[in-house]
Order: structure tokens, then C-alpha cells, then sequence
């Protein structure tokens, strides 16, 4: 089929909109410290994320929950580390279509939690953060599980 060339005059409007405030950066080098239980954020603007980090004061289990509070029915959540690899990913893991992750981190060593959509929605959301102590290690030979089960252990003999 062949297209014909047509000249004319028209018309091109173009209109500046005003950037859209981001909450929370996306880079990690910029990332908000979370130090409270539980943040509030918002996505946005399609494809936005929130990033954040924690510092552990100590070694344990910490837990992350990202509950859709509106718009976000689809919450992502990601873990990663200081060079920005992925050290664990959840969609609807958690409590109908939430996120939610377990792992275990070291006293000082940085972690960063990344809010997202997994379908690109835009929303707000909740991230709940809670670090718990670890009491017994995972090795079972080492003194400190012997010494913490003889004092616990009540042995008599008859």
C-alpha cells in the first residue's frame, strides 16, 4: 500500500507537570535508616519503589511484613545487601497478598529493604520491621547450647 504525503498546518501543546514527590528514595546509597517498628510509605508513580536500610544493633532473626494499606494489592518486598544483590524476594507470602520475610542478620552488617509493586501499582503501604534475638545458634556442639541445657536440666538419680 502506498502512503501519500500530506503538508499542513497543526498544532503540538505540550504541558509541564511538576515532578512527583517521592517519599523514600530508590538507591540504596540514599536509603532512609528504619527505626521505628513500622513505617508508612507510598508508591507514587508507576514502577517506584522505596528503599531503606537497617542497621542490626544485634544478631538475630528479623522479620519484614509489607501490608497493602490501599492501592497496592500486590506488594513486593526484597531484600538486599550492601552491594544491592538480591538476598531474598516475596510476593503474597504473607497474610492474604502481602509480603512477608524471615532472616537471619549479623550485628553491623547492613541490610536494605525494598518496598515495591509487583505489578506496578501505585498506593500506599505498611513495613514492619521486628528484630528478634536468636537464642540458640544452629550449632549444636557449641558450648554455649551445653552450658544454657545444664543449667536447665534438673538431672537426679535414684
Amino acid at each position: 500500500m502506498l502512503f501519500r504525503s500530506t503538508t499542513g498546518s497543526y498544532t503540538l501543546t505540550a504541558t509541564l507537570r511538576k515532578p512527583v514527590e517521592d517519599d523514600f528514595p530508590q538507591n540504596p546509597r540514599l536509603a532512609t535508616a528504619l527505626q521505628a517498628a513500622s513505617i508508612d510509605g507510598n508508591l507514587e508513580y508507576t514502577g517506584d519503589r522505596d528503599v531503606f536500610r537497617f542497621d542490626p544493633a544485634f544478631a538475630g532473626i528479623l522479620t519484614i511484613k509489607l501490608d497493602n494499606v490501599a492501592g497496592v494489592a500486590n506488594p513486593r518486598l526484597r531484600i538486599l545487601d550492601e552491594q544491592a544483590n538480591v538476598l531474598a524476594e516475596d510476593v503474597a507470602g504473607g497474610e492474604g497478598l502481602n509480603s512477608l520475610l524471615t532472616l537471619r542478620v549479623s550485628a553491623g552488617r547492613t541490610v536494605f529493604v525494598e518496598a515495591a509493586s509487583a505489578i506496578g501499582e501505585t498506593g500506599s503501604y505498611r513495613l514492619t520491621v521486628d528484630l528478634a534475638d536468636d537464642d540458640f545458634g544452629n550449632d549444636p556442639r557449641s558450648e554455649e547450647h551445653t552450658s544454657e541445657l545444664q543449667s536447665r536440666v534438673d538431672i537426679s538419680y535414684a
